[in-house]
């Protein structure tokens, strides 16, 4: 694992308790590696971290920011392509795909045009 993807699961652990999956919890890893519908999205992450809302997206988009982490959102759309919904080792995927409906991320897509534009 990198460094600062390293640096960012310790940082998850801390700030999101009970929302981040590593490889040391191996049925819920393996679950959350095979996850998506397409076996070629089936890529092992650093970690899988479960938002639940903005403010917990913001908050794991700054951690990403600060420990300088690769990262993939993962939400329910429908890409087959090799790595569009997952990352390899040296990265974490941020899935959003709990919560969509009020108070979710279904209202929330100005506040992640914005995120991005600061990434």
């Amino acid at each position: 694992m990198a460094l600062g993807t390293a640096a960012a699961v310790d940082q998850f652990r801390t700030a999101l308790p009970g929302k981040v999956v590593t490889p040391e919890v191996k049925p819920k890893y393996q679950g959350a590696v095979t996850r998506p519908w397409s076996q070629t999205c089936w890529t092992p992450a650093a970690g899988y971290v479960y938002l639940s809302n903005v403010q917990e997206l913001t908050e794991a988009l700054a951690i990403v920011k600060k420990t300088g982490s690769k990262f993939a959102i993962r939400k329910t759309g429908h890409n087959p392509n090799a790595g569009f919904s997952s990352a390899d080792e040296t990265a974490i995927v941020l899935d959003i795909r709990t919560n969509r409906g009020h108070g979710g991320f279904a209202q929330s897509s100005r506040a992640w045009s914005r995120w991005r534009e600061k990434l």
